[in-house]
């Protein structure tokens, strides 16, 4: 996928990575067939409970846009969701193309990458990195600090607080990034992404500003097919342009589905 990383194979409801100098093994539901290597020689694993091995308390993987500090956190997270590579090269992309300066929002933004790929546009492009957690916006902070990016605003809320309260002020935005779980907790009480992802396409309508670059939207829920999300989008949003796909890890000639993503310009 990029230089600094690859997953090397899956199978059995695991798969495994290499980030950086480091490999990893980790469970992963969709990984139902049987691997293909045979027994892959890891640095460290989570067995779902815990993380076994010895790496770096911190260590780092490169991207072609920005370089991300990587560590073993809780859940079997190590800071970085690989599969949304596709969405860093199109965020990018499309930044370079609008060619002016943009406000970008970055939504469930968690440790930065995509905030990250925005930024490395340059400073014409000002970023607004949005998560519920401090902890993942503290990470976040230091990746930018790695990468020198300077023109990044940090804000710890509730996604949908702070967009209903940016609404309300009249701040908008050239381009919007939302990748939410599939279920969580916030101050307003449980949130399920099959069940909240109209009024989550509203509240980014209401913030959209009049001249838009693009729309990202990306998400894993069995209740919420991707040819559903299109379909919200399409009928909340009204772009004049609309892609969808899988986020697949890939592996050789083999691909292990991660998400789904759907992206919107006018």
């Amino acid at each position: 996928m990029f230089e600094h990383y690859q997953l090397i194979d899956f199978g059995q409801g695991r798969k495994w990575e290499r980030f950086g100098d480091y490999v990893v093994e980790r469970l992963s539901p969709q990984a139902g067939i049987s691997p293909t290597r045979g027994r892959t020689q890891v640095d460290v694993s989570w067995d779902g409970a815990q993380w076994r091995g010895e790496v770096d308390a911190t260590w780092r993987m490169a991207t072609p846009w920005f370089t991300l500090g990587l560590r073993l956190a809780s859940g079997g997270q190590v800071g970085v969701f690989p599969e949304q590579f596709q969405n860093w090269h199109y965020i990018f992309e499309r930044a370079i193309q609008a060619d002016r300066p943009l406000k970008v929002l970055n939504c469930f933004a968690y440790t930065g990458a995509s905030s990250l790929a925005a930024a490395a546009v340059g400073s014409h492009v000002q970023v607004t990195h949005l998560d519920g957690a401090k902890p993942n916006v503290n990470w976040a902070r230091q990746n930018a600090a790695l990468n020198g990016f300077e023109h990044i605003r940090w804000m710890v809320d509730d996604v949908m607080t702070f967009l209903q309260r940016e609404a309300k002020r009249g701040n908008q935005y050239d381009m919007v990034i939302a990748d939410p779980p599939a279920f969580g907790r916030g101050p307003k009480g449980r949130w399920q992404l099959h069940r909240d992802f109209d009024g989550l396409l509203d509240a980014i309508g209401r913030v959209l500003s009049d001249n838009p670059v693009a729309v990202i939207l990306s998400g894993h829920d069995q209740k919420l097919p991707r040819a559903e999300m299109r379909r919200r989008a399409i009928a909340c949003l009204a772009p004049l342009k609309i892609e969808s796909a899988p986020l697949d890890l890939v592996a050789e000639d083999r691909k292990l589905y991660a998400s789904d993503c759907v992206r919107l310009t006018w």
